[in-house]
């Protein structure tokens, strides 16, 4: 049984803590996929300082270089897989060509997804208009969770996820918090807001 964090973005302190308590082992698995090169090293670093509060995490990362056999055994290996920042699109069609999508959905480990990997983990992932985006898009996600949020919110989307709600439910969640996700049942860290058929519903 996998345990599935979503963070909307911002400081790691706030949301750590609660997820280093579900960790049943000490092996942590960072994958970048969806981080430029030029700003791994420093996401890392960040990951490292925010957790080794809490426990002492033996940490490694996915490589470019590794095999498809070194990442499965890295994943089957980790006790916490936590999915960075950037552009969700590239850890979905990573994922994808590596083949690895069900070796995630059977993984009972605990998995994070903060950002863009929050967004990947979607049955639908919607990606809103940002520096890096020129539209709002929906695109089919990795299915880890079957439902789609939206990340760094703030209500200034109020009116464009009230929109997307007539075509699926949202939840909206603000840097800071996450929703956790075990065996289908879901919680919430901080401030998570559902936008349903037209409606906003804070949780």
């Amino acid at each position: 049984m996998s345990k599935t964090f979503l963070i909307g973005g911002g400081d790691l302190d706030r949301v750590s803590e609660k997820i280093a308590s579900e960790a049943n082992g000490d092996n942590f698995l960072i994958v970048p996929f969806a981080t430029e090169k030029e700003k791994r090293e420093k996401w890392v670093n960040a990951v490292k300082t925010a957790f080794l509060k809490f426990k002492d995490f033996n940490f490694d990362i996915v490589s470019e270089n590794d095999s498809v056999i070194e990442i499965k055994k890295k994943i089957k290996d980790a006790s916490i897989i936590f999915f960075t920042g950037g552009l969700p699109e590239k850890i979905i069609d990573e994922i994808k060509k590596l083949n690895i999508q069900d070796l995630l959905s059977n993984f009972e480990g605990v998995l994070v997804g903060y950002s863009a990997g929050a967004l990947a983990f979607s049955k639908y992932c919607l990606i809103t208009k940002d520096d890096d985006y020129k539209r709002t898009m929906i695109i089919r996600g990795l299915g880890l969770v079957n439902f789609t949020v939206s990340v760094h919110y703030d209500e200034n989307e109020d009116n464009e996820l009230i929109n997307f709600s007539n075509i699926l439910d949202i939840y909206a969640i603000p840097d800071k918090s996450m929703i956790i996700n075990i065996s289908d049942k879901i919680d919430y860290f901080g401030n998570i807001f559902l936008f349903r058929k037209g409606l906003k519903i804070k949780e």
